[in-house]
């Protein structure tokens, strides 16, 4: 189970430690989920340290960038980060930070609150269909 929340401090060690694991679950699950899993009890301040990390990850790799972390990026920020180049191959923008500190915080808090919003529905509506399927059980007895 990934913990990013519990090892914030030492994030960076935590990532590259634990990196298969962070790969393998976000194919798994895609962007959303793994955001709604992992990243939605995170402060802004936790978020942005997260996001830089994962910024980081893509800068200093000389292999291919995977597809996933760019769609996590991409996810988090609530814009493409990839442009297509005339030999359509894919790099990332270069215009890819144009918030301000402010702006980012704001996004987190949005994400964190659209997350917690569903899941809420998603609680109330499983409790909607349970109270009319035992409805029905009950009128059948």
């Amino acid at each position: 189970m990934i913990d990013i929340k519990g090892n914030i401090d030492h994030v960076r060690v935590y990532y590259y430690s634990n990196e298969h694991l962070f790969r393998s679950e976000l194919i798994k699950l895609g962007s959303y989920e793994f955001y709604d899993k992992y990243l939605c009890n995170l402060t802004p301040r936790e978020y942005l340290d997260f996001l830089q990390l994962l910024f980081d990850d893509i800068i200093e790799r000389t292999t291919i960038i995977p597809d996933e972390i760019t769609s996590l990026i991409s996810y988090m920020l609530g814009k493409e980060i990839l442009t297509k180049q005339e030999d359509n191959s894919f790099a990332i923008s270069e215009n890819i930070f144009t918030e301000n500190y402010q702006d980012l915080t704001k996004k987190s808090i949005t994400l964190n609150n659209i997350h917690t919003a569903k899941r809420e529905k998603n609680i109330i509506e499983s409790k909607i269909h349970n109270k009319k399927a035992l409805n029905k059980t009950k009128k059948r007895l």
